[in-house]
């Protein structure tokens, strides 16, 4: 009877082991089957291992559950290795079909001018020539511009929060209305861009360049621009409350009624700036240099400007003392 119920338990085992192996493991009908007839030669030599050793065919059982479980390791051991081979296989033919798919999709975007409301959020864009293409209202949340030509082309109200644009080229670009909040990237070129009211809240655009950029009326606030380069810049009325743009330099810039309430300048260059009515309000100015500056009717209370140089052309609100608050007058 106990040998009866060993060789059914065994039999019940081996079509476990064929069902299992058939629908976990990425095997034909052929080798589920093999792996199901190791088990069965496992199960036999172990009924014949445990017989007592006087009785014969306790050292044949011996040998051959010995046999199988290392037929059996092996076998696992080989099918470990086929997956591994084939995960690989897939992944590369996964891969170059992406590489495929993106080369035409930018050879795409190149022999087309009109691309006004595009979606191309999260869009790999790297080294991509756009140069003067019409993009109004794109969607560019997300995309990797880095080092992409974008020069003179229109980006008006266009969405491009998030955007990468390390050494990217907007010179010229029709930026008005663009919203680029949390934008990042080193090194940016704005230069002569027209882009008044531009929402630039929360970027990281340290080095970036707007030379004569027109920014009038563009939201700045808790930007971080260290060492941005705003020469001659149209920055009048520009919201940057709590900005980071130490070392920027803002020579002859329009700073106009500018709100720079709490920002870091310090080291800034204004030589020559334009900052009448401008709003400094507890900004750090330590060490800035305001050479020639105007800051007729600026609100400096509780600005710190310890450090900081003016010369005999610099203009200060009336009644106010830049000695006294730590500036030093220089030749």
């Amino acid at each position: 009877m106990a040998r009866f119920g060993y060789v059914v338990l065994s039999a019940a085992a081996t079509v476990a082991a064929f069902v299992f192996v058939r629908n976990h493991w990425d095997v034909s009908v052929l080798g589920a089957v093999l792996g199901a007839a190791i088990v069965a030669l496992l199960l036999l030599g172990l009924g014949l291992m445990l017989r007592d050793h006087e009785v014969p065919g306790s050292e044949i059982g011996q040998a051959l559950f010995v046999g199988m479980l290392i037929a059996a390791a092996i076998g696992w051991c080989q099918t470990e290795l086929q997956s591994s081979i084939d995960d690989a296989s897939r992944e590369q033919a996964r891969r170059e079909t992406e590489q495929r798919e993106q080369q035409s999709f930018q050879l795409t975007l190149s022999l087309q001018h009109d691309l006004e409301g595009i979606d191309l959020e999260k869009k790999s864009l790297r080294n991509l020539y756009l140069r003067g293409k019409e993009m109004r209202e794109a969607n560019l949340s997300g995309a990797h511009l880095e080092h992409a030509d974008l020069t003179g082309a229109d980006l008006t109200e266009a969405e491009a929060q998030g955007a990468h644009v390390t050494e990217t080229g907007f010179e010229g670009a029709h930026l008005k209305g663009i919203h680029l909040e949390s934008a990042e990237g080193e090194g940016a070129h704005f230069d002569y861009v027209k882009a008044g009211g531009a929402k630039l809240g929360q970027v990281s655009l340290p080095r970036a360049e707007f030379e004569h950029a027109h920014l009038r009326l563009a939201y700045m606030e808790e930007a971080e621009m260290p060492h941005a380069f705003f020469g001659q810049a149209e920055l009048r009325a520009i919201q940057a409350a709590q900005s980071v743009m130490p070392a920027a330099r803002f020579e002859q810039a329009h700073l106009e009624e500018a709100d720079l309430v709490q920002a870091n300048l310090r080291r800034a260059q204004f030589e020559r700036a334009k900052l009448q009515a401008a709003r400094l309000e507890y900004a750090d100015l330590r060490e800035a240099n305001f050479a020639g500056a105007d800051l007729r009717e600026a609100k400096l209370t509780g600005a710190e400007l310890k450090g900081a140089q003016y010369t005999a052309r610099t203009k200060w609100p009336a009644g106010f003392d830049a000695s006294a608050h730590g500036a030093v007058i220089v030749r």
